[in-house]
């Protein structure tokens, strides 16, 4: 009987131990352990140290990443440069297994801060201008070369600017970058229902608005219920005819996607 409560008491300790170990396990893999983030914040130190000395870099965060398959990512900021945030990936031994510094040396940050500042622009203006139709959503955005597909839509951007043409940190003027690479995207509500009239009357509004405030633009789109149709060109904005232009626009885009559904029908 002894013998058998001590077996018993044995059982009872490794299964507890078992369950323990695996808990920590299952803690490590979803939530990550004090030590791999000292030795992943210790990754960053050294990285600045070695490849940023002098520019102003400091560790801004380590956050554990468990969809990765395990590891941290290390932001690193500068408070010298504008463009200059960026990620380092780290395994659990503080091994750096990505650097994301092409960010800043390639120019995606300066076309993202480029980007949201022209976003910005444009619902300024949307905010202050009595639109004859309530909009859902309004984005702007600058369309660079390597946001264009190759095979897609036919494109409204005459302009070709390249990420990779922008200098980090430099301050460029963001109305230039609109009147040559800019788009508008207007989203409206199910329930707003417009017809081409409507929309050339929202248009010529919003149009003018954005030149009283100096915001320019290639193209827009408009998404929604009636109206559907994508790149339209500043210059087709204007009162004569605009209505057919539009009409138009939205045929050109229905066009497109029946051959997409043709190709699509051959492939399959």
């Amino acid at each position: 009987m002894k013998k058998h409560i001590k077996a018993l008491k044995i059982g009872a300790f490794f299964l507890a131990t078992a369950m323990i170990v695996g808990l920590i396990v299952l803690a490590n893999l979803f939530l990550g352990n004090p030590v791999s983030r000292l030795m992943a914040y210790n990754a960053g130190k050294k990285y600045i140290a070695d490849n940023l000395d002098g520019g102003g870099y400091v560790i801004e965060s380590v956050n554990y990443d468990w969809k990765s398959g395990g590891g941290y990512s290390v932001r690193l900021s500068s408070e010298k440069q504008i463009d200059g945030s960026f990620y380092l990936d780290t395994d659990m031994l503080g091994r750096i297994t990505d650097d994301m510094s092409y960010y800043v040396t390639d120019g995606i940050n300066t076309a993202y801060r480029l980007s949201s500042e022209y976003d910005d622009a444009v619902n300024y203006v949307a905010s202050h201008t009595d639109l004859p139709f309530e909009v859902y959503n309004v984005w702007g955005r600058l369309v660079f070369r390597e946001d264009i597909p190759v095979e897609g839509f036919p494109t409204a951007f005459g302009e070709d600017i390249s990420i990779s043409s922008l200098e980090a940190n430099r301050m460029y003027n963001v109305e230039d970058f609109g009147e040559k690479i800019g788009e508008i995207s207007f989203y409206f509500a199910g329930d707003v229902v417009l017809n081409s009239d409507e929309a050339a009357e929202f248009l010529l509004k919003f149009k003018e608005s954005c030149d009283g405030f100096g915001v320019k633009f290639r193209c827009v789109s408009m998404i929604g219920s009636g109206v559907h149709f994508e790149e339209l060109p500043y210059e087709d904005i204007y009162e004569d005819g605009l209505s057919e232009r539009i009409e138009a626009a939205v045929k050109r885009l229905d066009d497109y996607f029946t051959e997409l559904d043709i190709r699509k029908g051959l492939a399959d």
